[in-house]
């Protein structure tokens, strides 16, 4: 911990304190709405956070299928399901790099198939490989760095895979499961545990170089901005550490948990609580610099595009506030909860919502999503950092006699209905479901 000099605490109740804080309530009857450039319909709720490289947006749903859509027609590429007839959920957000799509999946139902993650063709959605744990649940999305894929499990682990084989490199045994998605900075990897603590790990060998335990659980993604890692958890504690070692620099308390990612862009730290409001944070200081209600928990990530801050609402809005006075620029309803976290590119936003659809929203901004999540390829990404991220081997494709299960790939309008053997497919549909609130 750091010396009591170089710590902030604020308290934030729900009280005068926070009418103090420059809080900004939604409108509900007078706002504008952009225009929708397509929606694509899956068959299940989509948390998943879309990824756009090279013009086609990559995604998951919870009917079990990773999505390849065409970026401004809205049609769909190829489909790709791991593991025929079983329930499959993929829920994280693809990650791709180098013509290649790594995504978890999970398999929460009753069988023998563990979850894990699938290397995939970025063209084709052909499988190269299949990484499977002893344990039917991922939430983690995996991330990407010299090589490497670094994703947590509930296992109570956080793997490392060689991504030219689907091998592993080394397993960091954690005291509970690991939700929160990895964010790799500089030979090491930062992620937070439902055992409340804050990892980071020499991603050579995976050996612990610092923890920092929190109130709670942590299951929001960490990220990094000029030497200082910002992470928050379920009780409402977020804080900003020295990368190096681990040193509180400063803390915020607030009413509300966190399950949103935290995303920084310029001298501000942007995050979604539980609660249902979304926070501007000073990044020195953690001084809250605005507040933003929506009326319904914030557990989509922010990103930030052209002075603007986008982020999804449990009240089924997507939100674009001013990034300096959190006041709403406009609003977009969907049919459903957005969990899913927005990526913008070249001014479009692409965000998934619980009624099942991929939405691509024309933002009336320019450029693409330029904050420290899409630049570190935490959580959905897009084209700038899946060509910056390095070198990275083709996959080697495993044999035909692998005893790890194999999925099938459907391209156009032929996809959606399988049939094995004479019999249909049929994909199974489900509600009840260990939460992802």
């Amino acid at each position: 911990m750091a010396d009591e000099t170089r710590r902030t605490m604020l308290r934030l109740t729900a009280g005068a304190a926070v009418v103090g804080l420059s809080g900004v309530t939604a409108a509900v009857d007078d706002h504008d709405s952009p225009e929708q450039a397509w929606r694509y319909r899956t068959d299940d709720l989509v948390y998943s956070s879309p990824t756009v490289v090279d013009g086609t947006v990559y995604v998951g749903s919870d009917d079990g299928h990773v999505y390849a859509i065409n970026e401004r027609s809205g049609e769909k590429r190829w489909e790709f399901r791991p593991a025929l007839l079983v329930d499959n959920w993929i829920e994280t957000a693809p990650t791709v790099i180098n013509g290649t799509v790594y995504v978890s999946t999970e398999a929460p139902t009753d069988g023998d198939l563990s979850a894990g993650v699938y290397a995939l063709d970025a063209e084709t959605g052909e499988e190269y490989w299949h990484y499977a744990i002893d344990e039917p649940w991922m939430r983690s999305s995996v991330t990407a760095a010299d090589g490497s894929l670094f994703v947590g499990g509930y296992d109570h682990a956080v793997h490392a895979i060689d991504a030219r084989t689907g091998t592993e490199n080394w397993t960091s045994d954690t005291d509970d499961a690991v939700r929160s998605s990895p964010t790799v900075v500089d030979g090491t990897v930062y992620v937070g545990g439902v055992d409340g603590m804050c990892y980071a790990l020499d991603a050579e060998s995976g050996d612990d170089e610092w923890t920092y335990e929190l109130t709670e659980s942590v299951v929001s993604s960490p990220t990094l901005s000029d030497g200082v890692v910002f992470v928050g958890d379920r009780d409402g504690t977020f804080v900003g550490l020295d990368a190096e070692t681990g040193n509180e620099e400063w803390s915020v308390r607030t009413s509300e948990g966190f399950s949103s990612s935290p995303t920084v862009a310029g001298d501000t730290v942007f995050v979604g609580g539980v609660g249902g409001d979304v926070y501007a944070l000073d990044v020195d200081s953690g001084e809250v610099r605005w507040r933003f209600e929506t009326n319904g928990a914030v557990a989509s990530s922010p990103t930030v595009v052209d002075g603007a801050v986008i982020v999804g609402g449990r009240n089924r809005n997507v939100y674009a506030l001013d990034f300096d006075s959190g006041e709403e620029l406009w609003r977009f309803q969907t049919g459903g909860a957005v969990v899913s976290s927005p990526t913008v590119v070249n001014g479009r936003a692409f965000v998934g919502s619980r009624d099942g659809y991929v939405y691509a929203i024309e933002t009336g901004f320019d450029g693409s999503s330029e904050d420290s999540r899409v630049c570190l390829g935490t959580l959905g990404h897009h084209h700038e950092w899946s060509n910056e991220a390095g070198e990275f081997d083709d996959p080697i494709r495993q044999s035909d006699d692998d005893s790890s299960p194999s999925g099938y790939k459907l391209a156009g309008a032929a996809a959606g209905t399988a049939t094995l053997g004479g019999a249909a497919y049929m994909v199974k549909r489900r509600r009840s479901k260990e939460p992802s609130e």
